[in-house]
């Protein structure tokens, strides 16, 4: 029977693929394939595209071929088919046919597709245009199966010995390059995915176009750049209102003037304000006396409750007080530099926001209601409006995932969504019903207008969000320039750049409406301004960095930040290594940055950490003595332009002067390989530098490598709470159930699992009082890796189910906890690592090496011990390097998850957790007379340090103590047994207090490397 089935259900398929391709072949019967090709070539005929009568395409240079036979030529190609782009479907367009002067009717054998183009061969470039698509041979139209393909233009050159380089520029933003719009390739390649917009009688979209065009060198690159950003009107223009012409000469004379005023080395203040003006003013007189020449805020700072109002806590009388603060900036030589989520406005926006909901709003969907909506119900049906995306089709929920873009069509993006009735905004669930209706389940009534019954019939909204608090504008929307002017204008009056953080937002029909925005807000800027956005790259429409001398202006790379922050609860002052490392970083750009943690600096943060003049006077001295270093020295502090591992994340350059000379001493905290991490990256926050965890009991630490010459060293040590397993004031997080335990969905997934790992979802088991964590790699080939960042793919436990009442946990007071492991025989792996995580997208977790077996209790201090793990591969954002995660300084949990965070290739595993409790802290008893050992060699310090307080001994008859902020509080007497030595090599390290012996301690012992030592020769700085 089931044979049968399969029979006939084979034999339907193939009889309406033959229809198919019966109806395709019938439709373009009628079309004849021209019997010569068509040649396009310019007036110095150094370029000729020929197009032959199948389609294949043959570029020639001054009459010699040098395109590649295998070029693909013109194809349609289907992305949406698979997760991977190589998994599409692509169909070549196989005939040609010339239609007009420069027009061509291309179509498929194969398919029933036909594109019309437009190619015009301009004195040093070609022009190709999109004209028309059609995907259905009956309407000569799209119809819903075209969303997800694209047109595709493919011709691969061979090198040219004297440098020749065919480039594609875009010239409009409904075309899309493969590798990014300042990628030179030996060819041409570009795509067109979406006609379904430009070919809409409902507010249409400009087809598709690009130019193609040879150079040789950045000169020529640039002179022919010129002449197309003059002669193509499509090409954004700057203050393109107030422009009477645009010739060569304007063009020129607005770069030139772009590039001199970008060139300059900036030195930045990330700067926060704290809602006070008077902190705008000391802020600013506090970068002049530093020499920092640019001040930079974030949106949420100088921008008010619109996108073109200026924030009224900070500047009372609007515009007035920008223009004044603006003037004041100005006369001590100091511009702005601006946060910006252009593209996306706040909900709370008086202009846009929740309380209008206004027309122009993306949305993901439509329908209406099937039955009266009445206030307080919470489920409706909805029917929904297949024709209000192309795509749309029955079964399609109104908002999903994308498929693997977030151009994918209909507008499915990872964002938000918000469902509107009579402009009364609601968070939603939706399932689709067996009969194709939507089920709405509607949960919590979002602040917009009050809900109010409606009929059946009446229209249901699915709006589009960044999240629940960023609004997202339909790019074809009268509202989206608006938006576009409206931030366009407050820029001016700052005389400020435009920013795209959030853009991964601003992409709800395709990545053209972040184009389009930036666009349209470039054309009414009256001032050069530099651009940048999340995605790391200069945006569409800011046109003068598609130049090679304004490329040059920024070619040193980003500028790197100097972090600066006072102590909190999870995060350490900043100390003049993290002033240091965070300079390195910065060797190849001309730009340096002060900030803070995920904001700007203080006037706060400056009173209090005591290291703030030093920091300055580095900050100054980098910045002066780049210019000096040459790309050898530069490459040994910061190899990443070498595609290497970071040196910087081991070291740090510490620079100082003569009056001479610029001196760079390479130094290091020195570590147990394969178990100490060194500096570990963080995401718009300090990194993270190395250091070890050790009590105050004498147990030493083993295998500390010193890669330099023998030397005494500088012992920097920072005192944590006193804190052990067993006290009785612990908690205890163990469940004592099996059925508290929630595991995940089977068959969900880890999104973010990096390149050459799988990750998949774990549960977990509960047997005779312990935790069962196990995880089966044995038949991969690539490492498992699961970082569960509040997607719950762990199994887990609430902390009301230990509490019987209470739903979370305020750990602030016992942010440590003791872990018991027990690894059975067979279940040891080397490079396995066990995970206990709180809750939260950026949860606190404390990490476990299973290289051993047996039972085996560990005490680890506090949830970022973990960043200084080298086993734990926490998120593998940059090559070879994982980040750390500090993000969050909370410690309320309201639950806990237990996995295996890290297992190699081939591997399985399955151990025990047979206790898990906090580690209640004692802040009160400080560090009492310790006794350094460093290998044979003693130092007895006289004195208490107090909890949270620094140790600083680097040889001699006393030690110091500096304030959780770095601020020298005393020195204390040192009794040495022979003198502390780091030896090239292997080093042990301890500690001992009598009457501290419950203390834990985090240690720096550093080094410096004596034979490579970085000099410069002063010269002026100018």
């Amino acid at each position: 029977m089931k044979t049968h089935l399969f029979k006939t259900h084979l034999f339907k398929s193939i009889i309406v693929m033959l229809y198919a391709l019966l109806v395709a072949t019938s439709s373009y019967a009628e079309r004849t394939r021209s019997l010569e090709p068509v040649t396009f070539g310019n007036k110095s005929k150094s370029m000729e595209l020929t197009i032959a009568p199948d389609a294949s395409v043959i570029l020639k240079r001054d009459g010699q071929v040098v395109s590649d036979p295998e070029s693909p030529g013109w194809s349609i190609y289907n992305w949406t088919t698979g997760k991977n782009i190589k998994k599409g479907i692509r169909t070549k367009l196989d005939n040609m046919a010339k239609i007009g002067p420069n027009e061509l009717l291309l179509w498929s054998s194969k398919g029933p597709f036909e594109v019309k183009v437009a190619i015009s061969a301009k004195e040093r470039y070609f022009k190709f245009e999109l004209l028309h698509v059609s995907n259905d041979p009956q309407t000569g139209e799209l119809n819903k199966d075209w969303p997800g393909h694209r047109v595709e233009f493919n011709v691969m050159t061979a090198p040219q010995a004297d440098g020749w380089k065919l480039n594609t520029l875009l010239l409009n933003y409904m075309s899309e390059l493969p590798k990014g719009p300042f990628k030179v390739d030996d060819g041409s390649n570009f795509f067109w995915p979406y006609a379904h917009f430009s070919q809409t009688t409902d507010r249409p979209q400009p087809q598709a176009a690009v130019a193609v065009y040879g150079f040789v060198g950045d000169e020529e690159h640039d002179d022919i750049l010129t002449d197309i950003w003059v002669g193509e009107p499509s090409l954004p223009r700057p203050n393109r209102a107030n422009h009477k012409s645009w010739t060569r000469a304007d063009a020129l004379a607005w770069l030139n003037r772009w590039v001199n005023e970008m060139n300059k080395p900036r030195r930045v203040f990330s700067s926060s304000i704290q809602g006070d003006p008077k902190n705008l003013y000391k802020l600013t007189d506090l970068a002049a006396k530093h020499g920092v020449n640019q001040i930079y805020l974030h949106n949420w700072e100088w921008q008010g409750y619109s996108v073109g109002l200026p924030n009224r806590d900070i500047f009372p009388n609007g515009v007035e007080d920008v223009v004044k603060w603006r003037e004041y900036c100005k006369a001590r030589g100091i511009n702005f530099h601006l946060h910006g989520f252009g593209g996306v406005f706040m909900a709370r926006d008086k202009k846009f926001g929740c309380m209008v909901v206004p027309d122009g709003l993306a949305r993901s969907a439509r329908g209406t209601l099937v039955n009266d909506f009445e206030v307080g119900q919470k489920e409706i049906l909805v029917k929904p409006d297949y024709d209000f995306y192309l795509g749309m089709k029955p079964g399609m929920p109104p908002i999903a995932q994308p498929t693997w873009h977030y151009t994918a069509c209909p507008p499915y993006m990872p964002n938000s969504a918000l469902l509107n009735i009579n402009k009364s905004l609601y968070v939603f669930d939706a399932k689709v019903t067996p009969d194709n209706l939507w089920k709405i389940k509607l949960n919590q009534h979002r602040a917009s207008a009050a809900p109010s019954s409606a009929k059946a019939g009446d229209v249901v909204d699915f709006i589009v969000t960044g999240t629940y608090s960023w609004f997202v504008p339909d790019p074809r929307s009268e509202m989206f320039r608006q938006v576009a002017k409206d931030y366009a204008e407050l820029l001016n009056h700052f005389q400020a750049d435009s920013g795209y953080d959030g853009s991964g937002w601003s992409n709800a029909l395709g990545s053209w409406q972040l184009k389009k925005m930036t666009q349209l807000v470039y054309e009414n800027l009256d001032h050069p301004a530099p651009t940048g956005s999340s995605s790391g790259v200069p945006m569409f429409g800011n046109f003068e960095y598609y130049f090679r001398k304004a490329r040059k202006v920024f070619a040193g790379g980003k500028p790197g930040n100097m972090t600066f922050m006072p102590s909190a609860s999870a995060v350490l002052a900043s100390s003049m290594d993290d002033a240091h490392h965070g300079l390195n970083k910065c060797v190849w750009s001309k730009d340096m940055t002060i900030r803070g943690n995920h904001r700007g600096i203080t006037v706060k943060d400056i009173e209090q950490v005591g290291v703030w003049d030093e920091a300055m006077k580095a900050f100054k001295m980098w910045s002066e003595m780049k210019p000096y270093m040459s790309d050898e020295q530069k490459s040994l502090i910061d190899a990443r332009k070498k595609r290497v591992k970071p040196a910087y994340m081991s070291d740090v350059f510490v620079a100082s002067e003569t009056p001479d000379q610029w001196v760079i001493t390479r130094t290091r905290a020195i570590l147990r390989p394969g178990i100490d991490e060194n500096w570990r990256r963080m995401a718009e926050r300090p990194d993270v530098k190395p250091r070890q965890y050790l009590k105050a009991d004498g147990v030493a630490l083993n295998g500390l490598e010193n890669p330099y010459l023998t030397q005494a060293p500088v012992v920097e040590l920072h005192v944590m709470a006193g804190m052990s397993k067993g006290d009785s004031k612990n908690i205890s997080l163990m469940p004592t159930r099996a059925d508290v335990i929630i595991n995940p969905v089977q068959g969900s997934g880890d999104k973010r699992a990096s390149r050459g790992s799988v990750s998949g979802p774990q549960a977990l088991g509960y047997e005779n009082g312990k935790l069962i964590v196990s995880y089966d790699n044995s038949k991969s080939d690539l490492q498992y890796y699961l970082w569960d960042r509040g997607d719950l793919l762990a199994g887990h436990w609430t902390y009301k189910s230990l509490s019987g009442g209470i739903s979370k946990l305020d750990m602030n007071n016992s942010r440590g906890i003791a872990i018991t492991v027990n690894v059975p025989a067979g279940q040891s792996v080397v490079g396995g690592v066990l995970a206990f995580a709180t809750d939260g997208g950026f949860p606190r977790t404390y990490v476990v090496d299973i290289d051993f077996e047996g039972q085996r209790t560990f005490e680890i201090p506090h949830g970022e011990a973990c960043n200084n793990s080298a086993t734990w591969l926490s998120y593998l954002w940059y090559p070879m390097q994982p980040t750390a995660v500090i993000s969050a300084h909370r410690y309320n949990s309201e639950y806990f998850r237990a996995y295996i965070t890290a297992l190699p290739a081939g591997k399985k595993t399955k151990v025990e957790i047979v206790n898990i409790e906090t580690m209640n802290e004692d802040r009160t008893t400080g560090l009492i007379n310790p006794v350094l050992t460093l290998n044979d060699a003693k130092a007895a310090v006289q004195g208490t340090i107090p909890y949270n307080h620094y140790l600083v001994y680097s040889g001699g008859a006393s030690a110091k103590v500096y304030s959780p902020n770095w601020i020298f509080v005393k020195d204390l007497p040192v009794t040495a047994e022979g003198d502390l030595k780091a030896a090239k090599g292997s080093n042990t390290f301890s500690v001992s207090s009598a009457q501290s012996p419950n203390i834990w301690l985090s240690s720096r012992i550093k080094v410096k490397d004596t034979e490579n030592v970085i000099k410069i020769d002063k010269k002026e700085y100018l």
